[in-house]
């Protein structure tokens, strides 16, 4: 007795990408008006006089939305900075005068041993 096994289509396996395509590469993409986020993309080369007046109320809106939340961020960051400067500057002033007052300590006592010792 023989075991026999006969193919059925759903026994088959057929790749459909395209022939020739290299695994984990993409085709390139055609150009896209909107950007992942939802807002058109502002071409460099694009004249302002090609914008429609909702378009560029849209840019103008937008910019001024980027350049507000800059403004807010970096005031934060700039009184984060100010904090930590604050801490650093203490405390290398508190380590440099210990150290400078033990380096005087050291020298008048070298000092002085050199003068007993005359």
């Amino acid at each position: 007795m023989t075991n026999a096994h006969i193919l059925t289509d759903s026994d088959r396996i057929e790749h459909s990408g395209v022939r020739g395509m290299k695994w984990g590469r993409r085709k390139a993409r055609p150009a896209k008006t909107r950007s992942t986020t939802g807002r058109t993309k502002f071409r460099g080369n694009s004249k302002i006089k090609d914008m429609s007046n909702e378009e560029l109320k849209n840019r103008v809106a937008r910019l001024n939305m980027e350049q507000q939340y800059k403004k807010l961020n970096s005031s934060v960051t700039q009184t984060g900075k100010k904090i930590v400067l604050g801490i650093l500057i203490g405390s290398a002033t508190a380590i440099g005068s210990k150290y400078a007052q033990k380096g005087i300590e050291t020298g008048i006592s070298s000092i002085g041993h050199l003068i007993k010792n005359r």
